[in-house]
């Protein structure tokens, strides 16, 4: 499945009627970010990673739709240090997996204190299930180790981690490309 499969299928089944504000941290180019504003027009967002990676997504959103610029403010920043406050909604796409325990809990530590009690983060990762139907996701599991030092993780590694990080998951939706949306409540 493509990313705009994915992307396509992240508006098809989480319903983002209620979010006002996206802050997508540790963005990339802003795919996921330009997907959104596109399919929901009612958003506004806020495009967060490293200067250098910013730069090229900013080059992704002079070509934009000028709705779609008036709607979005692109920061360059560290994760480990801060996120930008302001949004109801964070997205952690394809980002926990590349980093250890201690870095995981730094940068969910820091989404929680930019967020107000009740925003939504949303988790878009690979959980790993309890039996051996996702060879392909022991694989990579296997390389984040072996790579980055990072993993995929199950259900309970997520409630777990979750709960230690002021966020209670409401719920876990399977997506067909065998990813997971984590939708978890700043508590």
């Amino acid at each position: 499945m493509d990313s705009m499969d994915r992307h396509t299928e992240l508006t098809s089944v989480y319903d983002f009627s209620n979010a006002k504000s996206i802050l997508d941290v540790s963005s990339g180019k802003g795919t996921v970010m330009m997907h959104l504003l596109r399919q929901q027009p009612h958003l506004t967002g806020i495009l967060y990673d490293l200067p250098h990676v910013i730069d090229d997504a900013r080059k992704l959103f002079t070509a934009a739709e000028s709705d779609i610029l008036k709607r979005l403010n692109i920061v360059a920043g560290d994760m480990f240090v801060s996120v930008p406050t302001g949004a109801d909604t964070v997205i952690l796409s394809h980002i926990l997996m590349s980093f250890d325990h201690s870095k995981v809990k730094l940068l969910l530590n820091n989404c929680r204190a930019a967020m107000t009690t009740g925003a939504k983060l949303l988790i878009i990762e690979v959980v790993l299930r309890n039996n051996t139907s996702q060879p392909a996701g022991r694989l990579n599991d296997l390389n984040m180790l072996v790579l980055l030092g990072g993993r995929y993780q199950n259900e309970q590694e997520y409630l777990t981690l979750m709960k230690e990080s002021n966020f209670i998951v409401e719920s876990n939706i399977q997506m067909k490309c065998d990813e997971n949306i984590l939708v978890c409540r700043a508590i």
